[in-house]
This record gives structure tokens, sequence and C-alpha cells, in this order.
């Protein structure tokens, strides 16, 4: 996580989800091609770099949705946040599960395979939705301080206050 903090600021949220995104959908392509006779080193490489594409989707956009929300607002998306998290955690993996079970009737590995092609197909809906994440936030130095603002407002004339 610290890392795709790093890399999120250096590239924006954006591009460094997208490339997570299409990392994930290579190694979940892979995943729904092994069968019995793959070597374990395939799969092992496969859900290394699966972990790096999700690893880089995730921490940039839940940064961009604390961005973009109001300082005020926080707390409450927060919440909001975990709770779709932990709902879609459980559904996804209850679906998955299911895919499994109907899917490999015949055989384990054919339903291993069905469930990544529901993966793969959510992977693609999660590249299709990060063209719309907020790209590279503006650097501190690029953003004006409040108090810098207020200097730019001229006085009124006479040094009094505009409410006489």
């Amino acid at each position: 996580m610290p890392l795709a903090g790093r890399l999120s600021d250096r590239w924006g949220s954006r591009r460094l989800a997208l490339t997570g995104a299409v990392i994930a959908l290579l190694s979940s392509l892979a995943f729904s091609r092994f069968d019995v006779g793959t070597h374990q080193l395939w799969p092992l490489l496969a859900a290394f770099t699966l972990g790096i594409g999700t690893g880089s989707a995730g921490a940039p956009v839940i940064g961009s949705v604390y961005r973009t929300l109001p300082p005020q607002l926080v707390p409450q998306g927060s919440s909001v946040l975990y709770m779709l998290n932990q709902l879609g955690a459980s559904l996804g993996i209850a679906l998955v599960a299911l895919l499994m079970q109907n899917a490999g009737s015949d055989s384990p590995a054919t339903g291993f395979r069905d469930a990544y092609v529901a993966v793969i197909v959510a992977l693609a809906v999660m590249i299709v939705a990060t063209l719309f994440i907020p790209g590279k936030a503006p650097a501190p130095s690029e953003q004006p301080p409040a108090e810098a603002a207020d200097a730019d407002v001229p006085s009124p004339v006479g040094g009094g206050t505009a409410d006489r």
C-alpha cells in the first residue's frame, strides 16, 4: 500500500488504477487457462501478479474517493466505503463459490476456470470504471492557500469596512 500511494502521487490515480486493473486482468486470463497438468510455478506467478494488480488498483481508487469528498463528509464517506467494501467482498466470494460449485460438477478445474472468467468480466468493468477516476491531484504548491487568496482582495477606499 505505501508503494501504491507513492506511485499514485507520482502518476495519478487514474493511470495507476488502470495499469493495476490491466495487470489483474492479464493474471486472471492466465488463471482461466490453467488445467490439472499445469506446473505449480505458473499459478504462483499468476497469483503474485494478480496481487500486484489488485494492490495497484485498490489504493488509488480509495484515495481518489477521499480526495473528491468535502472534508466534512470524509467520516461518512469512510463508513460507506468500508460497508460497500465488505458487502462487495462477501457477495463476490459467494458468487465465485457458486460458479465453482455449479460449473465444476464435471471437474474442479472447469469450475475454477469458469470462476476466473467471471473475475475477468468484473475486471473489464473495472477497467472502464477507472476512466472516470480523477487524474493526478494538484501538488500542494499549485494550490493557493486560503490566506493568500484573501490577501489579493482590495481593501475599501479610506481603509474602512464595507459595512458602513
